[in-house]
């Protein structure tokens, strides 16, 4: 892994497009326009966020690279935050283990630097922070509990090339027990297994899609864990797309969390339709088809530009990931042949320590700051190795898009 495309999964682009499908009637999606799917006409903002505001659970889709997309989920909290006494929400973007970081957050406690080198952003997540700022100010700003929905990749790696039954007891643990995969979701699974083999690492089918249950079971216990802890709270959940299109991935996973809640308390009466689920939905994209979703919200297509976000230099050095190092600085692991590290002469085991004079608080650090920086400019990066402390002055070398760099896909 590079520097800079470190935690860029291609999976990750992947689930995060929209499925398009011929299932049942469809409708032509119009800029700024909402569709009720199951209805089959279009509706006013206030009358979705009404009906939204009677569910227990509310899932909103995005391509994570679409601002638009993360505006209409804006949208969407900011009037449920309205309307309801209290809501709770749920990001993809962080592990359950990050937990702490994000209470820290919402309390007030760090900078947005902070945040983002303490939640190591660009190294768990990797997509634009400016894309997904403008939320979670929001919801520090009016102290809204924000809740880890996501596992830890390696996790998600391991029941890939392991499968689920495999795992190491620790890893088992920390899955709840998935609900089958419907036909269609799997029959899905295997149309993208077979058009793009190398999503799956060399891993068998069913361990790729072992993967993918693992991945929405996680983030539906998730939501399901928060409205336990908050009876009376609206449980809003944001995701990509491929998560919640079709009502496949984590619709599907929470409504068997439920089901389970119903048989176990027969007295407990069944809440009508307690999950909605919103796509935005690129108006340049295929009908929106009945059962995509509850709703479809039209969006514009992004500006065209690369898929990604910005590119940026890179050095070519592999870093530790969030909680592997807990010494100030950032680690090398690993150099990568004929990068800019091996010209400079970074070697692994060094400690950057500085950039330009600022200090590097973790290895994330050094990926942000790397960011504010472009092709051509000079830099120091400072070090210590064996106990000496060293220093290199050189010039960012040309950025190149990594192999999938731009590629946006679809499921």
């Amino acid at each position: 892994m590079d520097l800079i495309s470190l935690g860029l999964m291609a999976g990750l682009a992947l689930f995060g497009g929209t499925m398009t499908s011929n299932n049942g009637p469809s409708m032509p999606m119009v800029k700024a326009h909402i569709a009720d799917l199951n209805a089959q006409r279009f509706i006013a903002p206030g009358t979705l966020h009404e009906a939204l505001a009677k569910r227990r659970f509310v899932l909103v889709g995005e391509t994570h690279t679409d601002p638009e997309h993360h505006r209409v989920q804006l949208m969407v909290i900011q009037a449920l935050h309205k309307r309801r006494t209290s809501i709770a929400v749920g990001m993809e973007m962080f592990p359950r283990a990050m937990q702490p970081v994000l209470d820290r957050w919402i309390a007030g406690n760090l900078t947005e630097e902070q945040f983002l080198d303490e939640s190591f952003w660009y190294l768990t997540w990797g997509f634009d922070a400016a894309l997904y700022l403008p939320i979670l100010r929001f919801l520090r700003d009016e102290r809204i509990p924000l809740f880890a929905m996501n596992i830890e990749r390696k996790v998600v790696k391991e029941t890939r090339r392991l499968g689920l039954e495999n795992l190491p007891p620790d890893m088992r643990r920390m899955i709840p027990n998935p609900a089958p995969l419907p036909a269609p979701y799997r029959a899905e699974l295997k149309a993208l297994y077979d058009a793009h083999p190398f999503m799956a690492k060399g891993a068998p089918f069913e361990t790729f899609a072992q993967a993918q249950q693992v991945w929405d079971a996680v983030m539906a216990d998730s939501m399901h864990q928060a409205a336990q802890r908050h009876p009376d709270t609206l449980i809003i959940g944001l995701a990509g797309n491929g998560h919640i299109i079709d009502g496949h991935g984590i619709p599907h996973q929470l409504r068997a969390l439920l089901d389970h809640d119903i048989q176990s308390d027969p007295f407990r009466p069944e809440e009508p339709s307690p999950i909605a689920t919103v796509i935005p939905w690129t108006v340049d994209e295929d009908y929106a088809h009945q059962g995509a979703a509850d709703f479809a919200w039209g969006t514009m297509p992004p500006p065209k530009q690369s898929f990604h976000g910005p590119i940026t230099p890179k050095l070519g050095v592999e870093l530790p990931g969030w909680g592997e190092d807990s010494k100030p600085g950032a680690k090398i692991i690993q150099v990568m042949p004929d990068s800019t590290a091996v010209a400079i002469g970074l070697k692994p085991h060094d400690r950057l320590t500085h950039l330009n004079d600022q200090p590097l608080i973790n290895a994330h650090t050094l990926v942000r700051l790397l960011r504010n920086h472009k092709s051509g400019d000079i830099i120091t990066l400072a070090l210590r190795r064996n106990g000496q402390r060293k220093q290199h002055t050189f010039r960012l070398p040309d950025a190149k898009p990594s192999p999938h760099h731009g590629m946006k896909m679809k499921r």
